[in-house]
Order: C-alpha cells, then structure tokens, then sequence
C-alpha cells in the first residue's frame, strides 16, 4: 500500500542500461566503465513506514472492536 503513495528507492534513480558489451569490457579491463549519476534519495523508506503504521493500525482497531464486542461496551 505505501508504494501507491510513496516512490520505493529503485524509482527515485534513473536506471542505467547494461549490454553484454559493456560486461565483456568490464571483465577485460577489470574495471567497470560506467559511472554513476549522482542521485538524491529520501531517507529512510517512507513506503515501509506507512505499511507497519497500517498493518498496526489495523490490528489496533480490530482488536478494539473484538473486545467491545466480546465484553459489551
């Protein structure tokens, strides 16, 4: 559910596109040939944050309602 909300990190970065070629230069050079853009992502993972607050907001109200219901308030 967060991720309808929140971006997850491999969506805030822009992805970079790898071709055999690039491997096979990678492995003869022993060095890798691309370099990275610089990226900002948000810190921590908002996405997980809201699915444990759901997921424990829901088990809060379920059981409040079970117990009202079990005990008669």
């Amino acid at each position: 559910m967060g991720a309808l909300f929140f971006k997850p990190p491999y969506e805030q970065v822009e992805t970079i596109g790898i071709c055999p070629q690039t491997l096979l230069k990678a492995a003869q050079t022993k060095m890798w040939p691309i370099s990275y853009p610089s990226h900002p992502l948000k810190a921590g993972r908002p996405d997980i944050t809201f699915n444990i607050f759901l997921f424990i907001s829901i088990f809060v109200v379920g059981g409040l309602t079970w117990f009202l219901f079990k005990h008669g308030a």
